[in-house]
């Protein structure tokens, strides 16, 4: 084996989580994550290669719902996301049809009240997302074209489920975990206190730009 993965969990199937990657003795990689409510069938497509990974990382293409389980390359839309722990698993083919539990890790994130709110926020003369709809900017190049380095990146809207402001008991932090329904996906979004300028209810609008990652359900 090319290493092994230790993981700390809050709960068993609902909460924060660590995943320490050990190499030779080594802690090599720490990766933060969220087992929710998320469940979103992909084609993943393919493992990206990542200049410096360790040999534990794991960086796929997927598409969001695929057409089928014999044709996973097209569907909603393409998007890259760290696999937590891909090689835990032993009977994964890649290419393949999958079940993700599916974490965005806000970066940036604004929230409204109701869909009326953010549609009247909206800048008429401008473009501007629907009220569920995901951009994978990840896969493009500053300048818009296709990038030949993915990352796990995106930017959407989507509508809120359900919420809860929650504590990590190893760190003590608070955040706020919010299940999103978007196009294409359902998300487990992770939410620093600090970057949430309003409040967080079922029903409502949240957009922003986030990172993904995700393990199989």
């Amino acid at each position: 084996p090319q290493g092994i993965y230790l993981r700390w969990r809050q709960d068993e199937n609902f909460g924060p989580e660590v995943w320490f990657q050990v190499v030779n003795d080594n802690v090599v990689s720490v990766d933060p994550f969220f087992r929710g409510k998320s469940e979103t069938v992909v084609g993943i497509t393919d493992k990206v290669k990542v200049p410096g990974a360790t040999p534990l990382d794991a960086l796929l293409h997927a598409w969001a719902e695929p057409e089928s389980a014999e044709k996973i390359d097209s569907g909603t839309y393409p998007f890259a996301f760290d696999m937590i722990a891909l090689q835990a698993y032993e009977n994964i083919a890649i290419p393949g049809l999958e079940t993700l539990s599916l974490c965005a890790m806000a970066q940036e994130v604004d929230i409204f009240e109701s869909e009326e709110a953010y549609n009247e926020s909206q800048d008429p003369e401008t473009p501007s997302l629907a009220s569920e709809s995901f951009i994978p900017t990840g896969l493009f190049s500053t300048e818009g074209g296709k990038t030949e380095h993915p990352k796990p990146e995106a930017v959407f809207a989507g509508r809120i489920l359900e919420t809860k402001k929650m504590k990590n008991a190893h760190t003590g932090s608070e955040f706020h975990w919010v299940l999103v329904k978007t196009l294409g996906a359902t998300l487990d979004v992770v939410i620093d206190p600090a970057y949430v300028k309003a409040p967080i209810k079922p029903g409502g609008i949240l957009v922003g730009s986030f990172y993904l990652c995700g393990d199989f359900r």
